[in-house]
């Protein structure tokens, strides 16, 4: 499988100059391998994900978050079989100034392996041993958008797919797309019925079953002839134009369906292109999602592109604590600003995202603002009493833990364990000093 291997960041702020690896998941899964980046706003994490998209093709993002020309950077890549930055255990480099820095990097031990030839890498696509590399962002809607029959579609060249944000016409070509692989499908099923499948079939199937699984609901793209050729979707038990649909499920279409798409008109003369491998870049697909469907978009993603290395951007637990199959990256800035990128560390099948707010976003907080300041008035007021307990300071943290429980059941219980806890350790103490 072609894949990214590692990242060596060189005078990319905020990073601090060092190598990140992205170790392989198990093979014998027959899941896409998700490598998940996590921290604090600020800390570059959409800058990493633009870093790979320049290594896989196109600096656009890069250079605009730099503000300077990412064009300046050098892309060591294998000149005859490295199609994808980092390919084949090759790190992925990045340099301004590649002599000095190789040698430095490689005196340290840090990229022995490292071959730097001067030159970018050649774009994704521009061999036919050559994977694809796409990215999207979250909070992409797709729209109508008029379609004719079986009318051919492009979606330009191959660096506009590591483009980010949706490019001018995209609906149109992604709703020609779809209606063009929903049309044939229907024409080898009326003309075939006693074969089960081809590939515009299959293709449609897996990508129906994974949207029907992220919502819940039974999902089918349908070409409608009245009152004129248009995209529509059956959802659950409602025929509806794409505008109609909740904000959600017209994000997840936005990038997960127009990813499909392209895979699907570039690699027209394969029998399944949703098997080969790709590289998908992807910037927080919670996006306009109720956490019940940002629990299940990933894992869908996996299923639907098995081959496929998926680098993702998000700050929901919910997000996070679905990945099984993949990797985690917290990064982390220093008080300068400085970020670091933590060692990639295995997804846990048994995390909740309880445990994710706290254990990998660093969350300690579980209440609204006003409700902690509350709590930590009370907590002065408990140590204090716990200190000094004299009738007055008793009663006084006993009205504020009355307090704090009138604003929840949960507030209550808790405030009903702590006065619990505090009489006994009080009862012992009692008891210590008679003795």
């Amino acid at each position: 499988m072609i894949r990214i291997d590692s990242a060596i960041l060189y005078d990319l702020p905020p990073f601090k100059k060092q190598l990140v690896k992205f170790p392989a998941a198990s093979e014998d899964s027959k899941l896409g391998e998700v490598h998940l980046f996590v921290g604090e706003n600020g800390t570059g994490k959409t800058r990493l994900l633009s870093l790979l998209a320049a290594a896989c093709g196109n600096p656009a993002e890069l250079t605009a978050r730099l503000q300077r020309n990412a064009t300046n950077f050098v892309f060591a890549a294998d000149s005859v079989s490295a199609f994808v930055w980092g390919i084949r255990g090759n790190p992925c480099l990045v340099f301004d100034n590649p002599k000095q820095v190789q040698a430095e990097l490689i005196e340290n031990g840090e990229a022995k392996s490292a071959r730097q030839k001067g030159t970018r890498a050649k774009l994704l696509g521009d061999h036919g041993d050559a994977t694809l590399a796409l990215a999207f962002r979250g909070s992409a809607r797709v729209t109508d958008a008029d379609i004719k029959p079986l009318s051919p579609v492009s979606f330009g060249k191959v660096e506009d797919a590591l483009l980010f944000d949706r490019q001018a016409n995209e609906d149109a070509l992604f709703g020609q797309s779809m209606a063009n692989l929903k049309i044939r499908a229907g024409m080898f099923i009326a003309s075939r019925p006693s074969e089960s499948s081809n590939r515009n079939v299959r293709i449609a199937d897996r990508l129906e079953k994974a949207l029907t699984q992220v919502t819940g609901r039974d999902f089918y793209f349908v070409v409608d002839e009245t009152p004129k050729l248009q995209l529509r979707v059956t959802w659950g038990d409602k025929r509806m134009l794409l505008k109609q649909l909740p904000d959600g499920l017209r994000a997840i279409i936005g990038w997960l369906v127009a990813c499909v798409a392209k895979i699907e008109s570039i690699h027209l003369e394969h029998e399944d292109p949703l098997d080969l491998p790709v590289v998908l870049l992807v910037d927080e697909p919670e996006n306009h999602l109720h956490p019940a469907w940002q629990r299940k978009v990933l894992p869908a993603l996996q299923h639907l592109l098995p081959n496929a290395q998926i680098f993702v951007a998000t700050h929901s637990p919910f997000v996070i604590s679905s990945v099984n199959h993949g990797f985690y990256y917290v990064l982390r800035a220093d008080e300068d600003g400085v970020v670091t990128v933590d060692p990639a560390k295995p997804c846990s099948k048994g995390d909740t995202y309880l445990d994710v707010v706290q254990d990998i976003l660093g969350v300690q907080e579980w209440y609204d603002i006003e409700t902690e300041e509350e709590l930590k008035n009370f907590r002065a007021v408990r140590d204090n009493a716990k200190r000094n307990p004299t009738d007055a300071n008793i009663e006084l943290m006993r009205s504020h833990a009355l307090e704090i429980g009138k604003r929840s059941d949960s507030l209550k219980d808790m405030m009903a364990r702590e006065l619990t806890q505090f009489d006994r350790q009080l009862a012992a103490a009692i008891g210590n000093g008679n003795k």
